[in-house]
């Protein structure tokens, strides 16, 4: 609407209910929170997809995917998701590992955020009278906990590879934790294996339990500590985390562990340092890779012992034809060329920064073609010794053998890739389910427990403790290309079960002729090197147990074997998102736009009208057709523009034209209805949004809390924003049926001004239309708009038509000439 020549005219805008809901691409959008999504497997389409343990997560991602953002960015949100959702698995309390292709680039990058020894840690640490303490023992206590390197993880791969701010990419997590989420099964399966040592900390008990008890599946939980926790990050940054007010209460629970009031639990606090959390760094490395059958296998380079252990056992493998195999030979060799690069694994592979790893050599061929002449028809007998790859390294290095402790453990693994092509595999990890189990006081998050993947013996060759060192990992994210062009990512959590879930998904995927939602689904097997392999029932149980077992294998029978979520590039373009379908309760695939849905139109045509004679002065494009339009003066010229919201980013035009906005910014929640307004009189248009009869006003174009709430009206009413005593600020008027309350000012109570006008099924729009300063009403009927320029009932004062019947109707003074006309748009 417009005012006088006092200060810049603003306008109204038409307002949609706000129980409008947005659904885009046949899959739910994050709005009405919370909210119980079903989880589907697979989904196969367009424009992005993502693959992750938990639906909550998968929106997050797909949210930042369908507002612009790239891989990095939804992995990033789908990350801080699943540490609200699925905390027990992966969180800010930890560390990961993460494989960036770069669709612009055709290169491979990682990221290693893995956690860190503290600098005072010493080799034998872990030991009390010359014995390992208890691994539970380790586990629960100070000793356990690396310095967490998630977030510097989150820094560097939104810098470097990102085209949003942390901020934007947390937003959809921090509505999920203040919101709340339903638990399902899982989540309260998982709070049940801790309850023990959850009320044994009062910050884990608070932040965890209800009533001291694990929720139960079906009831809504938040935790507005961890909401708050991410806020502080998007305004401040990581360094908040590891310089800041989050660093010092990091060290205070690593040393002085918060037990609660008669706990009983012996717990050895750690030495964490502040000086440890400001020097962690997160390091941009070269992946490993292997040709595998003309395909490049990409993985992560150790700490983590992911990729060169998969890649030792794809290269092993590569001699034998698995494809003309029955299914029980396919197993053997398997389990056998497994063996023999977990043997490998174990005694070379541990933080490069403080062991030279021969790294070359165990990924070479020609070590692989030496190792393969071990298999034969039968199973070798455990633990197989290490062979020396120090030859094919063009180094020198004895040759040594060395076992390993490390078991199952936890973990979290997402897939994404975009519509430009790049794809994000993320593994990330606070180590056990439930890591420490201790959570930081009025953080909302679980320290890790990952420094017990170091090995106790302080003598062990490659994955011995000490100060600054990064624990070896089994963490495995991979990335499959043909000739530069992504086929496949994938993952898995599992601990040491990773690198085998990972090496059979491959072998099943591009060896036996699986889809990636069958490879993922089927029956696994697991040899580490140890006595026994372990297997699924659908192996263990059943006749190929029997024929292994026949060939020497020893099969023990284990529930399930990792929880791996991937995507599968198709020929035609398609891209399918594959999760369990059953595992671990199943896990969550999304597209952004699935095959049955048809891709979307050119932008919506906007018609502007500058007088009131009914004919079209502009026509121009901007936005997309579901997309929430809002009028507003945002740069204070006395000119109206259009902004276009997407789930709760607006994104503002600095003129009547097509192209890329002007301006974007984060308010409010996907859910809320908005409402445009000069609140202060300052000339510029901002936003109010709306919650029941709340309205949380901003006086500036940005994100962050409200600079004033006001209660005004009721539930239900229709809402209408104007000036309407011209004194240059707007407020609200509320209708209902055919009367409207007017209030002047900002403050709830009652109204200024009482009148009926029009009926009470009349679409209604609020604008100066004869330019004096003063807002008033026009109603719509169908293409005949009725326009009253006082404050009172009675007949209209200008009849006229606009537009054509299912044109959706704005106001706004499009030339500022001081005076509101309408403006259609058409899609």
């Amino acid at each position: 609407m417009s005012h006088l020549a006092r200060r810049p005219h603003r306008p109204a805008t038409l307002i949609l209910p706000l129980t409008a809901v947005l659904v885009v691409g046949g899959v739910p959008a994050a709005h009405g929170l919370p909210q119980e999504y079903d989880k589907e497997a697979t989904a196969t389409g367009y424009d992005g997809a993502v693959a992750s343990l938990d639906p909550y997560a998968s929106l997050a991602g797909l949210e930042v995917l369908r507002e612009g953002g790239n891989a990095v960015d939804a992995a990033v949100a789908a990350s801080a998701a699943l540490g609200v959702t699925r905390p027990y698995d992966g969180s800010i309390g930890g560390g990961g590992f993460f494989v960036h292709y770069s669709a612009e680039t055709g290169e491979v990058t990682t990221i290693d955020s893995r956690e860190e020894a503290w600098a005072a840690m010493e080799p034998d640490v872990f030991l009390e009278d010359g014995e390992p303490i208890p691994f539970a023992e380790r586990r629960v206590s100070g000793l356990s906990q690396g310095v967490p390197g998630l977030v510097r993880g989150w820094e560097l791969a939104l810098s470097e590879y990102g085209t949003k701010s942390l901020a934007e990419v947390l937003e959809p997590a921090v509505r999920v934790a203040e919101d709340g989420f339903v638990v399902d099964d899982e989540y309260e399966r998982r709070t049940e294996d801790n309850l023990e040592i959850f009320r044994d900390f009062s910050s884990s008990s608070a932040t965890f339990l209800v009533d001291d008890e694990a929720p139960e599946a079906g009831t809504v939980i938040t935790n507005e500590e961890l909401a708050d926790t991410y806020r502080l990050l998007g305004e401040e940054g990581a360094d908040v985390f590891y310089e800041g007010e989050i660093a010092e209460a990091i060290v205070a629970t690593n040393t002085t562990p918060p037990l609660s009031d008669g706990a009983e639990r012996e717990v050895r606090p750690g030495e964490m340092t502040l000086a440890d959390l400001a020097g962690y760094e997160a390091l941009e490395q070269e992946p490993t890779v292997v040709d595998y059958r003309g395909l490049q296998v990409y993985g992560m380079a150790p700490p983590s012992s992911g990729g060169s252990t998969v890649g030792e056992a794809l290269n092993i493998l590569e001699g034998f034809d698995l494809s003309a195999m029955a299914e029980e030979e396919v197993l053997h060799h398997m389990a056998e060329s497994s063996a023999l690069a977990f043997a490998d694994r174990n005694t070379y592979v541990g933080d490069e920064a403080f062991l030279d790893v021969p790294l070359t050599g165990l990924l070479s061929q020609e070590f692989a073609d030496e190792r393969r002449e071990l298999i034969g028809e039968r199973a070798q007998a455990r633990p197989v010794p290490a062979g020396d790859p120090w030859p094919y390294d063009d180094g020198d290095g004895d040759a040594a053998d060395a076992g390993s402790a490390e078991g199952h453990g936890s973990t979290t693994h997402l897939t994404v890739a975009d519509r430009w092509g790049n794809v994000v595999s993320y593994t990330f990890t606070i180590e056990q389910i439930g890591g420490s189990g201790i959570a930081v006081p009025g953080y909302g998050f679980l320290l890790n427990n990952q420094l017990t993947d170091f090995e106790p013996d302080p003598e062990h060759p490659a994955n011995a403790p000490e100060g600054g060192k990064r624990p070896r990992s089994s963490m495995a994210p991979t990335i499959v290309l043909d000739d530069g062009a992504p086929v496949a990512a994938f993952g898995s959590p599992g601990g040491a079960t990773i690198i085998t879930t990972v090496l059979q998904i491959a072998v099943n995927h591009l060896d036996l002729g699986m889809s990636l939602p069958e490879a993922i689904a089927a029956p696994r097997l697991s040899s580490r090197n140890g006595a026994a392999s372990e297997a699924e029932a659908a192996i263990a149980g059943t006749a190929l147990g029997e024929a292994l077992r026949a060939r020497g294998h020893t099969v023990n029978e284990v529930g399930t074997l990792g929880n791996a979520t991937g995507i599968a590039f198709l020929p035609d373009g398609r891209l399918q998102a594959a999760a369990e379908p059953e595992r671990s309760g199943g896990g969550s695939a999304m597209v952004v736009r699935p095959e049955d849905v048809p891709p979307p139109s050119a932008s919506p045509q906007f018609h502007l009208s500058n007088d009131w004679r009914g004919t079209t002065d502009e026509v121009f494009r901007y936005g997309r057709s579901g997309d929430e339009v809002l009028i507003g003066d945002w740069d204070g010229d006395g000119t109206d523009t259009i902004a276009v919201r997407r789930g709760n980013v607006v994104h503002v035009s600095g003129g009547h034209r097509g192209g890329d906005a002007s301006l974007a910014f984060t308010y409010g929640r996907p859910g809320d209805t908005l409402l445009v307004g000069d609140w202060d009189g300052d000339g510029h248009d901002t936003l109010a949004v709306r919650r029941g009869a709340d309205y949380h006003v901003k006086n500036r174009l940005t994100g962050g809390e409200a600079d004033r709430v006001v209660r005004y009206g009721r539930e239900n009413d229709t809402v209408l924003v104007g000036d309407w005593d011209a004194d240059g600020t707007d407020t609200f008027t509320v209708r209902r049926d055919a009367t409207y309350h007017v209030r002047n000012s900002l403050r709830g109570g009652d109204a200024d001004t009482v009148f009926t006008y029009g009926r009470s099924g009349d679409v209604t729009l609020a604008g100066d239309w004869d330019g004096n300063g003063t807002d008033t009403l026009s109603i719509q009927r169908g293409r005949v708009f009725h326009v009253n320029n006082s404050l009172r009932g009675g007949d209209a004062d200008r009849v006229l038509t606009f537009g054509r019947e299912g044109d959706e109707v704005y106001v706004g003074d499009w030339d500022g000439n001081g005076t509101d006309t309408l403006g259609v748009r058409r899609h």
